[in-house]
């Protein structure tokens, strides 16, 4: 009877055991996927900017709109993060705090900014503001990254070691 019981025991630490490193790899698999999501925002706020860059110097009305669109884009991408962080990571939720007040001052210069409005020196220094918002908002969006990719390269590496 006390092997039956022995062997019961043994094998309730054992499905323990695998229950416990499956919500471990489940937790490396969800940080890398944060990761990966950072990343894309990047991407986006990155397009953004190529596009508002475009629009300062050319003039284009369509640049401003692909910009606002990628805008729009990264918005989602920052409410989906935040859901994903909330709780767990402060840092990343202070950085996504700061993206997000970027990209509506992003989109309010970047709707103000007129091509062909005002004088010169006024539009120079409005280019230069809109320019100076989209780099800080890129910015952000690459801490962001860096941390989130670091984070699951720390579980990824802490995972390895069991």
């Amino acid at each position: 009877m006390s092997n039956l019981a022995f062997a019961l025991v043994a094998g309730l630490f054992v499905v323990i055991g695998y229950i416990q490193l499956g919500d471990r790899a489940e937790r490396i698999a969800q940080q890398h996927d944060l990761a990966v999501d950072s990343e894309r925002l990047v991407a986006l706020l990155s397009e953004a900017q190529r596009h508002t860059e475009m629009f300062v110097v050319r003039g284009e009305a369509a640049r401003a709109r692909a910009a606002l669109e990628q805008l729009s884009a990264a918005e989602i991408r920052v409410g989906e993060l935040r859901e994903s962080v909330l709780d767990k990571d402060m840092t990343a939720l202070d950085r996504l705090a700061l993206i997000d007040e970027s990209i509506v001052d992003f989109r309010r210069q970047l709707r103000a900014f007129d091509p062909l409005g005002g004088n010169a020196d006024r539009r120079e220094a409005l280019a230069v503001e809109v320019q100076a918002t989209g780099s800080v908002v890129l910015g952000a969006s690459r801490d962001l990254a860096s941390h989130l990719s670091a984070n699951a390269k720390a579980q990824s590496d802490a995972g390895a070691a069991l």
